[in-house]
């Protein structure tokens, strides 16, 4: 719906008629700002519970639909039981609103699924992954190319409020992540600069929202996970940082469940690590992903024999630390630009 036809909603009788033929049961807040009419939609959360999917409009068909591959692991989502109501309720609920205010804003913002939600779209299809406790979605917002956009930003963010949904500004955080991006101030060069890098993504049964394209995307995950990014474990940060490694180790850092995803993945490390040498093979990560349920067709056509040795190298590498916790430098660097997963002995394989 564009702001004039939304306009002529709000100054005619079939206002309320519209209100009510609502597909998801909420209220329409129409937000003037001078001579510019903006549509809101705003959902009540305790008044239904019917999921509303993101749907593709108008706004959002400039954007080509993802050429990601099959998930990983297929049976994932079945297994998934927290993924029914009133999760998918909620989620659904705050990207429906999402999605219509960056499809009204198409030109002055961007928004999309950002690491932890991305890894479990790829890997499992589904985007809340066991370690991970909310959906990340970045946003930005060129403030000055459109009088509402402002005070429309500071609705929507005060609206979407369930626990399980995290909006990221980039111009607050950045995007570390998958743009390798510092926080800057958003303007049109940096809203055509990420548009142009995303795609639409099935979500769910009918339901889109913006990810990163596949090559782009693919890239990321290695880089912020780690090369056993497809490997499911409940640790899925500490390969970005390895600095912060020990404070993990000893159980002093401040975000005390990444304390327990830490403890847990050593433990599915060395269970991994079969024969108990403290060197994880490609044998035995093929063994482990093929028990996990990974599509053995999909493994084989999206991991190659490269990617296996730089998992198994990396795997290794955290086992290590864990038996005997050695210095750690270059702490500016992050991901897998660190000069510890550096593992030549894998570059020759494909």
């Amino acid at each position: 719906m564009g702001a004039q036809g939304a306009q002529v909603i709000s100054q005619t009788n079939t206002f309320h008629a519209h209100l009510k033929s609502l597909p998801f049961g909420g209220m329409l807040l129409v937000v003037n700002v001078g001579c510019i009419c903006v549509v809101f939609s705003y959902l009540l959360l305790s008044t239904s519970s019917e999921i509303v999917a993101p749907r593709v409009d108008a706004g959002m068909l400039d954007t080509p639909l993802c050429d990601w591959p099959r998930p990983l692991y297929p049976m994932a989502l079945e297994a998934d039981k927290s993924l029914t109501s009133p999760w998918q309720v909620e989620v659904y609920e705050s990207l429906e609103q999402l999605r219509i205010f960056f499809t009204e804003t198409s030109s002055c913002s961007f928004s999309y699924i950002d690491s932890g939600g991305a890894l479990g779209i790829y890997r499992d299809g589904r985007m809340l992954i066991p370690g991970d406790s909310d959906l990340d979605v970045r946003f930005g917002i060129d403030k000055s190319c459109n009088a509402s956009t402002h005070v429309v930003a500071d609705l929507i963010k005060r609206r979407v409020k369930n626990k399980h949904v995290s909006l990221n500004d980039f111009e607050e955080w950045g995007d570390a992540w998958t743009r390798r991006a510092l926080p800057s101030l958003v303007d049109q060069h940096i809203v055509i600069a990420v548009r142009q890098d995303l795609c639409l993504n099935m979500i769910g049964e009918g339901a889109y929202y913006w990810t990163h394209r596949n090559s782009e995307q693919r890239r990321a995950l290695s880089y912020s996970y780690g090369d056993f990014w497809f490997v499911r474990i409940p640790w899925k940060g500490g390969e970005f940082s390895p600095n912060s490694w020990i404070d993990f180790h000893t159980g002093k850092a401040a975000q005390k469940h990444f304390i327990a995803n830490w403890n847990a993945s050593i433990k599915t490390l060395r269970q991994i690590d079969s024969n108990g040498d403290g060197k994880i093979s490609i044998e035995e990560l093929n063994s482990r992903v093929l028990a996990d349920g990974i599509d053995p067709l999909e493994y084989d056509a999206q991991i190659n024999l490269r990617e296996r040795c730089r998992a198994t190298s990396m795997m290794t590498l955290i086992l290590k630390f864990a038996s005997k916790p050695f210095e750690i430098k270059h702490s500016v660097l992050k991901g897998t630009d660190h000069p510890l997963y550096s593992f030549s002995h894998c570059d020759d394989l494909d």
